[in-house]
C-alpha cells in the first residue's frame, strides 16, 4: 500500500460507518436527544393529544422525553444516502421539511454547525482516525530500504 492509497479509506468502510450513524441518530432521537443536546418538552396541548394515541396514523404515545415519533415515518426515512471512498452522507430522502420544522421548535436532529450529536460526531472521528492509522501502518510495513548492491 502506498502513502497515497493509505490516505483514502474504502467505500465499504464509509458504508459501514453510515449504517452505524443512522442507528445512533435514531436511538438518540428516541431518547429525546439531538444535535444540540436534549429536546425541550412538547407543548402541553400537543403532549396531551399525543398521549391519548388517537391521532391519525399515530404509532407512538411517548411524551417524555420528546422523541419526534408520531407515526414513525420521519425516522424510517433517515438512511444512508450515499457513500464512496471520500466519505458518506446520511439524511432524509423525503422528510427533510419535517426535520426543519422540528429544528424551528428547538428540536434539531441535525444543524449546519452540528450535523449530528457530539456522540455521533466522536464516533465518526474515531472510526476515521482508526481507519487512517490502520492504513498508515500497512503503508509503512511495505517500505523497503536497500543500501548498497
Amino acid at each position: 500500500m502506498t502513502i497515497q492509497q493509505a490516505m483514502t479509506l474504502k467505500a465499504k468502510f464509509w458504508e459501514k460507518v453510515a449504517h452505524k450513524v443512522v442507528k445512533m441518530i435514531k436511538m438518540e432521537t428516541m431518547q429525546g436527544k439531538g444535535a444540540d443536546g436534549k429536546f425541550p418538552k412538547y407543548k402541553s396541548s400537543y403532549a396531551k393529544q399525543k398521549a391519548k394515541g388517537t391521532g391519525r396514523r399515530q404509532g407512538n404515545k411517548q411524551v417524555s422525553p420528546p422523541n419526534l415519533r408520531y407515526s414513525g415515518d420521519m425516522m424510517r426515512d433517515l438512511k444512508k444516502l450515499q457513500h464512496n471512498k471520500y466519505g458518506m452522507k446520511v439524511g432524509w430522502a423525503s422528510f427533510g421539511k419535517r426535520v426543519e420544522f422540528n429544528a424551528e421548535r428547538k428540536r434539531p436532529i441535525s444543524t449546519e454547525i452540528n450535523p449530528a450529536s457530539k456522540t455521533v460526531q466522536n464516533y465518526v472521528y474515531g472510526r476515521f482516525r482508526a481507519g487512517m492509522l490502520g492504513n498508515l501502518k500497512k503503508a509503512t510495513k511495505v517500505t523497503k530500504l536497500t543500501i548498497g548492491k
